[in-house]
């Protein structure tokens, strides 16, 4: 958590990688997240799923992946202990059954 506070000091980090495809203007102070950008603009698939060899442009779809395709449960709900394989399907846990507003339904006037 000290490290994230830091990257929102602006003398302590340093935007210096900016994307040099015209309509973009990212910029980046990781050099592996610069890198993975690029690879959405050029194509560029590096990383491979162990299991099943699809390909992915950055790490951390890849290693997401990689825990569905091994079918392990790692996203763990910290309330009551459900588990899941995506990070997606535990946030929407998180709403549905933990949130202290409720979706309602307008449509549904039972």
């Amino acid at each position: 958590m000290e490290f994230h506070k830091k990257t929102h000091e602006v003398e302590v980090v340093n935007y210096d990688k900016k994307c040099p495809f015209s309509n973009c203007g990212k910029i980046y102070w990781q050099n592996s997240k610069f890198q993975d950008h690029l690879n959405t603009h050029t194509g560029a698939k590096p990383y491979a799923c162990v299991h099943c060899r699809k390909t992915f442009t950055c790490l951390s779809a890849q290693r997401e992946h990689v825990l569905v395709c091994s079918k392990e449960k790692v996203f763990k709900c910290n309330v009551c202990d459900t588990v899941y394989t995506h990070r997606a399907s535990l946030r929407n846990h998180m709403v549905a059954e933990h949130s202290q507003q409720k979706f309602i339904c307008t449509k549904d006037k039972r």
